[in-house]
């Protein structure tokens, strides 16, 4: 998860975390 999320942006990663961990 860390590296597709590191791959994307410090910013987006953010965003990211909440849908794909269902939150």
């Amino acid at each position: 998860m860390a590296a597709e999320n590191d791959r994307i942006s410090e910013g987006d990663e953010i965003a990211f975390f909440p849908p794909v961990t269902g939150g």
